[in-house]
């Protein structure tokens, strides 16, 4: 029985591992539009492929760290408002007592849409020509484009090519003329300034 002599001071010490479950990172390269509202979204899952909720999920993009928690379905969404240009992201779960922990690194492509003129020489009551488009080289329609020339700012809306024209009524001479797009939902903000010689 366990009363005889040789159980009662016997002692041993039993390690027990318990082994956490694996995670993983679902996320996709991004690319999108300067001050547009398109957010980055990462899914945490288990190694059934579950979405894990309530855990924190760290982003690191441009030298800082951000935190969200995962909702209902494992998904944590983080706002990018960087400048236009290439990141690259490293997303991580640190772990706790019941998971492991894993990380992921993407790419974040900030993107402007494409504002350009080609015009350097124009002759009076001609017109200034601006076209906008998007990454794709598609048209953007139907948006205010504004120039600003002599002191004066003058608003125009593209037609179905992406074209914005402007009347040059000014005298005789050379200028500099700042065409700019608003950013909007959709499309980030584009701002350049051009040098034009206006002829007879």
């Amino acid at each position: 029985s366990f009363d005889d002599e040789e159980y009662r001071n016997q002692n041993k010490n039993v390690k027990i591992t318990v082994l956490k479950n694996k995670t993983s990172i679902k996320a996709s390269n991004l690319v999108k539009y300067y001050k547009n509202s398109t957010k980055l979204s990462v899914k945490l899952l288990d190694n059934n492929k579950k979405p894990l909720k309530s855990k924190t999920v760290k982003i690191r993009i441009a030298g800082k760290t951000y935190s969200k928690t995962t909702n209902s379905k494992g998904i944590a969404t983080f706002a990018i408002n960087q400048k236009v240009g290439t990141y690259s992201v490293k997303i991580s779960f640190n772990g706790d007592k019941t998971y492991q922990s894993s990380s992921k690194t993407i790419k974040v492509y900030v993107k402007s849409a494409k504002l350009t003129t080609k015009t350097k020489k124009i002759h009076r009551k001609s017109y200034f020509v601006a076209t906008l488009k998007d990454k794709n080289g598609k048209a953007i329609k139907k948006t205010k484009v504004k120039f600003k020339l002599n002191g004066k700012t003058y608003t125009r809306t593209t037609n179905n090519k992406g074209i914005a024209k402007l009347k040059i009524t000014v005298k005789i001479g050379t200028y500099k003329i700042k065409t700019s797009f608003k950013s909007t939902k959709i499309y980030g903000a584009t701002v350049f300034t051009n040098k034009i010689k206006v002829l007879r």
